[in-house]
């Protein structure tokens, strides 16, 4: 029976793409609902992407120990528990008073957090690197944050970037293609093609030492070419 409903709505093509674009609807509630109720019996309370595809391990493997490192949109913390150990001074800041509350609670060594919006922290001249780990596509603005935190004087001199690729899948592909949402994240403004990303980092004057692509994001190590000294974290292999 449901071989001839299909083929009969096949013979429709509003019906059809009626029914695609409920199906699609249906895709991302549970993909949503999914994420939410799999990190609640995760163990660590994180997401389990963190566990299966452990991004947070080539940003850890990407610093310099003897780097003073602001992680922007740091969240409940997660990836400070790695890396405020591999870094000569961390601080995490975060727009979200409850996420840094989490973050505290995690009593992570030498770890220091702060409530703020990264386009109103004034100190990140105080820094060698900046991190941006499934920060940007959140904001909306990108190229003005790029430009605030990168150009100034005496700005960060590296960059360790984290963010979701659009071209993970055809279905994706396919979502945008036809009007349906094809985020990961409601709150996301854009999801990146490579060609994208290198443009937009370009823009603010980075230069791309080590581009990778894991799973269905991409990872950079950025070197500020607006600041003195700029140059490759060492055993990085950078080039």
């Amino acid at each position: 029976m449901s071989g001839l409903v299909i083929d009969a709505v096949r013979r429709r093509p509003r019906v059809a793409r009626a029914v695609i674009m409920g199906c699609l609807r249906l895709n991302n509630l549970t993909r949503s609902v999914v994420g939410i109720l799999a990190s609640a019996i995760e163990p660590d309370g994180a997401h389990p992407k963190i566990r299966l595809m452990d991004p947070h391990g080539w940003l850890v493997d990407h610093a310099d120990p003897a780097w003073s490192v602001v992680d922007v949109g740091c969240g409940v913390g997660n990836l400070a528990v790695r890396l405020a150990p591999r870094c000569r001074r961390y601080v995490g800041i975060d727009i979200h008073a409850r996420s840094i509350e989490k973050a505290l609670a995690k009593g992570v060594p030498g770890a220091q957090f702060r409530q703020c919006d990264a386009a109103a922290f004034g100190d990140y001249a105080e820094f060698d690197a900046v991190v941006l780990s499934n920060c940007l596509e959140h904001i909306e603005r990108r190229d003005e944050l790029l430009a605030y935190i990168f150009k100034g004087p005496g700005a960060p001199r590296h960059l360790l970037l984290r963010v979701p690729t659009i071209e993970r899948d055809w279905f994706t592909l396919y979502k945008r293609d036809i009007g349906a949402d094809w985020r990961l994240d409601e709150t996301h403004f854009t999801e990146y093609t490579r060609e994208e990303l290198v443009a937009e980092l370009e823009r603010a004057g980075l230069e791309i030492l080590r581009f990778e692509r894991r799973y269905d994001e991409f990872f950079c190590l950025c070197a500020n070419r607006n600041a003195a000294g700029a140059q490759a974290a060492p055993g990085s292999g950078a080039a």
